[in-house]
């Protein structure tokens, strides 16, 4: 083997390793692109928006909303923009705070 090949050779591995901490930072990143709006209606109705990246499932979205709603949640409406997707949600036992 020449020192070219053996050069080549042992960048791979490494270049493997970049590669994959490259895709577990971007999936990190891409969750944490996630906000959640709380919305007082005037009749006391707590509701939810939660906007997620366009570039991220519907999923992403779901899995938040089960968290500000540990106890299921009602789904008034759902949008998917250019550059978001929006869900808006009311959670049953959302009473209003005093």
């Amino acid at each position: 083997m020449t020192n070219r090949e053996t050069r080549y050779s042992n960048a791979r591995p490494s270049d493997r390793l970049k590669k994959r901490w490259m895709l577990v930072l971007a999936a990190v990143l891409a969750s944490a692109c996630t906000t959640t709006q709380e919305i007082r209606r005037p009749n006391g109705v707590r509701e939810f928006v939660i906007a997620c990246g366009a570039s991220l499932g519907w999923n992403i979205c779901y899995d938040e909303a089960n968290q500000v709603c540990p106890t299921g949640y009602t789904t008034l409406s759902e949008d998917a923009g250019f550059n978001r997707k929006e869900l808006r949600i009311a959670c049953p036992s959302a009473k209003p705070k005093p």
